[in-house]
């Protein structure tokens, strides 16, 4: 790619984010391969809100790699969220294995065996961008999050 193409498909990428900061493409260029594909037959297919849990599980293998990061919890309020609540940055509506994370791709799927032992989560949202190094889960219940706290924990990446 020459020089004048990468200025350019920097431009463009920068005005997406202009025009719609809440897109998938604004908030992360880069999507999972096997998120893509669920994304694209579920719009082939004429559905309107993509499910993550319709994606094919992880496997049960070793983690690509583990890290250490800070976790917190959030829930569909206005004050934690942006005007649409249920829906989460790439789009879904949100639900139970949903979280938050701005230094991962859209559809990656984590562990995090400390405090939710073999449970899969998959990168559906993303946080406000001064926290792009944290992981932040989808609760239900409100006091759940709350007494959750945040917390340093080992997240596998799977």
């Amino acid at each position: 790619m020459t020089k004048y193409s990468q200025k350019l498909a920097y431009i463009l990428l920068l005005g997406s984010v202009l025009v719609n900061p809440h897109s998938a493409l604004a908030a992360d260029a880069t999507v999972d391969p096997a998120f893509k594909t669920s994304v694209m037959s579920a719009q082939k297919g004429g559905i309107c809100s993509i499910a993550v849990n319709e994606l094919t599980p992880a496997d049960p293998a070793d983690a690509r790699y583990t890290t250490s990061r800070i976790v917190t919890a959030y829930t569909s309020t206005p004050d934690q969220t942006d005007s649409t609540p249920f829906i989460t940055a790439n789009g879904t509506t949100v639900h139970d294995g949903i979280i938050a994370a701005n230094w991962l791709k859209f559809g990656t799927r984590v562990r995090i065996p400390d405090m939710f032992g073999d449970k899969v989560f998959i990168v559906a949202d993303r946080m406000n961008p001064r926290f792009d190094d944290r992981a932040d889960i989808w609760m239900a219940d409100y006091q759940a999050a709350r007494n959750f706290g945040l917390r340093r924990l080992t997240i596998e990446v799977l």
